[in-house]
C-alpha cells in the first residue's frame, strides 16, 4: 500500500509543474531599498549570515533599521528585541519560535547549500518559512521531441493546503521557483487528483519519490483546448476544499484546474501575509477578552487594571462533588519600548461553579490584574493556560499610558458587567463599590450600559466641596439607512446633570438604558465641567449592542 502511495505521489511532480506557470510570480526576495547593498557590505561575516537568515521575518523598515545601526552591539541588542516580540510563550525563558527558526536555517544550509547569499537555494527558503513538507517528489530532467524540462521538485504541505514547485534551470543543484509555459490535460488533472488523495491519506515521515515521465506526450493538451465534459467520474472536493478519496461525482476540468492553482497560489499568499509558520501556529488558541483601564495612583503613578474575561466554553471542567471545577493560570508580562522587562505577574485559578452556571450560554468569567506603572509606552503580553488540557492562549498588544492628575482630568472609562455596593472580602472593589469589569464591551439591548470612571483635579470651595456637571452622549459608529440613503446620526442618547461631592477627586458610576439603541457599534462620550473654574475635560470609549 505504501509503494502504491509513493507511486501516486510521484505523479504529482511533473503534473503540477505543467500548471505551475499559471500563477508563479517573479522573485520572492524582499524588495531592496536604496543603499541596502552598501550597508550590507559593511556588515561582518557573522552579521551578514544573521541578516540573511532574518530576511524572511523582517519588513523593509526593519531591514533598514537593522542595517543602519552603528555597531555590532546595537545590532545584537536589536535582534534580541526582535525575537522577544515574536516569542509565542513570553512567560517562559525558552523562545520556541527562535529555536525552531534557527534549526530550520541550519537544515537549509546543510541540505540545500548555495555558494552565494543567502547560503541556500529556494528549497532552503521554503524549509525555513514552512518547515519540512509532507511529501517531496523529484522530477528528472526530460528532453525529447515533445518536451524539454529541467530537473525539478514538488513539495506538498497538506496542513497549509499548499504546493511549492521548484526547478534547477542551470543544472547546478541550485533550485529556484518553477516557471514554465505549457498546458495541462484532463488526464494530467486526474493524475494530480489521485496523487493528492493518496498522499493526503498517508501519515508519518516525509514521503519522497521520483516522478515517472511515462506519460503520453500527445496527451499534453492545453487547458483551453481540453474538453471538460470528457472527464470521467473522479473524486470530488469535500466541504473544506480537499479531494476526498471516497466521494465520487462528475467534476469539470475548470474546477480541478482552479483547485491546483489555488494550492500553488497559497504558497505566495502565505509568504506575503504569514512569512513564517511555527509549529505552534496551528495549535488552537484559547479565547480571552481583555482591555486596559488606567486610574491615577498619586505621585505621578498609574493604577493600570488589566481586565480579563474567559468564555466558559474555552475551559475544561470536571465534576467535583456537586460542582464543576476548572484549573487554569493567568499571566501578564509588561515590557518597555526597548523590550526590557518591567514586571511579570501570574495567578493560578481554581474556578468552581454549579451546573447551571457552567451551562449558561455565553457565560464569561471575569479576572483582573492591578499594576502600578509610570506613564509611558508599554508592550503587554497576556496568557491563559488551561492546566487540564494543556492548551493556552497568548495575546500581545501595545498601549500608551498617559499621565493623569495635576489638573482637571478623567480616568479611562471602565465598562462593567456589575456595579454595586462592596460587601465583605470581595474582588473588583473600588472604594465602597464593587465594579466587575467587562472588557468585551458588548451588551444586550435589554441590559443597561454600565460604566465607571474617576474625576481628578476639581476645584473645591471653603467647605472642600466640588461642584461639577456630567454630560454623556452615545453616537453610532456607522451611518444608518434612512430610506434609500445612509445618513449621519449625531447622537442617539444624550443627557446632562449637575452634582457635587467632597474632595478634588470623585469616583463616578453610571447606568444607561439601551432600549433606544440597535445592534451595532457605538461610541460613548463623557464630558465633565468644573462649575467653579468653568473648565472641562472629556473621554470616549467604544462598545457594542446585541439585539
Amino acid at each position: 500500500m505504501r509503494i502504491q502511495s509513493l507511486l501516486a505521489i510521484s505523479r504529482l511532480a511533473c503534473l503540477i509543474l505543467a500548471c505551475a506557470f499559471l500563477i508563479l510570480p517573479g522573485e520572492l526576495r524582499p524588495a531592496g531599498f536604496y543603499g541596502e547593498q552598501r550597508l550590507y557590505d559593511n556588515l561582518t561575516k557573522q552579521e551578514k549570515e544573521e541578516y540573511n537568515s532574518l530576511q524572511y521575518m523582517m519588513n523593509e523598515y526593519q531591514r533598514k533599521q537593522y542595517l543602519s545601526l552603528p555597531d555590532s552591539n546595537e545590532r545584537e541588542r536589536w535582534a534580541q528585541r526582535f525575537w522577544l516580540e515574536l516569542d509565542p510563550t513570553p512567560m517562559t525563558r525558552r523562545n520556541e519560535r527562535r529555536v525552531e527558526y534557527r534549526k530550520r536555517v541550519r537544515q537549509a544550509k546543510k541540505m540545500y547549500p548555495m555558494n552565494k547569499p543567502p547560503g541556500w537555494d529556494r528549497r532552503g527558503e521554503a524549509l525555513i518559512r514552512f518547515g519540512e513538507p509532507d511529501s517531496k517528489v523529484h522530477v528528472p530532467a526530460n528532453l525529447d521531441y515533445w518536451n524539454e524540462r529541467m530537473p525539478g521538485e514538488v513539495w506538498s504541505y497538506f496542513k497549509y493546503d499548499m504546493i511549492v514547485a521548484f526547478e534547477d534551470p542551470f543544472l547546478q543543484n541550485e533550485y529556484t521557483w518553477f516557471m514554465e509555459s505549457g498546458g495541462i490535460s484532463s488526464r494530467q488533472m486526474e493524475e494530480i487528483r489521485r496523487a493528492s488523495s493518496a498522499a493526503a491519506a498517508s501519515s508519518g515521515a516525509v514521503q519522497t519519490g521520483i516522478a515517472s515521465m511515462a506519460l503520453d506526450p500527445h496527451d499534453n493538451l492545453s487547458a483551453a483546448s481540453a474538453n471538460p465534459y470528457s472527464t470521467d467520474y473522479i473524486a470530488s472536493m469535500d466541504a473544506g476544499g480537499h479531494f476526498g478519496p471516497s466521494i465520487y461525482t462528475d467534476v469539470g476540468l475548470d474546477a480541478k484546474i482552479d483547485r491546483v492553482e489555488e494550492q500553488l497560489n497559497n504558497f505566495f499568499v502565505n509568504v506575503d501575509k504569514k512569512k513564517f509558520f511555527h509549529s505552534t501556529d496551528l495549535e488552537e488558541n484559547l479565547t480571552l477578552y481583555f482591555d486596559f483601564t488606567s486610574f491615577s495612583a498619586g505621585n505621578g503613578k498609574l493604577r493600570t487594571e488589566v481586565n480579563l474575561e474567559i468564555p466558559a466554553d474555552e475551559l475544561k471542567f470536571r465534576k467535583k462533588s456537586q460542582e464543576y471545577e476548572s484549573k487554569f493560570s493567568l499571566a501578564v508580562s509588561v515590557r518597555d519600548m526597548e523590550m526590557k522587562e518591567v514586571l511579570t505577574v501570574s495567578n493560578d485559578v481554581v474556578l468552581s461553579v454549579d451546573k447551571e452556571t457552567r451551562n449558561k450560554p455565553g457565560q464569561l468569567f471575569p479576572a483582573q490584574f492591578i499594576l502600578t506603572l509610570d506613564p509611558g509606552y508599554y508592550r503587554f503580553a497576556i496568557e491563559i493556560f488551561d492546566k487540564r488540557t494543556g492548551k493556552r492562549g497568548t495575546y500581545r498588544t501595545s498601549s500608551s499610558l498617559e499621565n493623569i492628575g495635576g489638573e482637571l482630568s478623567l480616568s479611562d472609562i471602565q465598562f462593567a458587567s456589575f456595579i454595586g455596593p462592596a460587601d465583605g472580602n470581595q474582588s473588583f472593589v473600588k472604594g465602597n463599590l464593587r465594579v466587575v469589569p467587562h472588557p468585551l464591551h458588548v451588551y444586550r439591548k435589554s441590559s443597561p450600559l454600565k460604566f465607571y470612571f474617576e474625576i481628578y483635579g476639581l476645584e473645591t470651595d471653603e467647605k472642600d466641596i466640588a461642584f461639577y456637571s456630567i454630560q454623556y452622549s452615545i453616537h453610532p459608529k456607522e451611518k444608518r439607512r434612512k430610506g434609500p440613503v445612509f445618513v449621519e446620526i449625531e447622537s442617539v442618547i444624550s443627557s446632562e446633570f449637575n452634582t457635587s461631592g467632597y474632595g478634588i477627586d470623585q469616583p463616578q458610576r453610571l447606568e444607561i438604558a439601551t432600549d433606544e439603541l440597535w445592534e451595532g457599534a457605538f461610541i460613548l462620550k463623557v464630558k465633565v465641567m468644573d462649575r467653579i473654574t468653568r473648565t472641562f475635560t472629556e473621554r470616549s470609549a467604544s462598545f457594542s449592542i446585541l439585539d
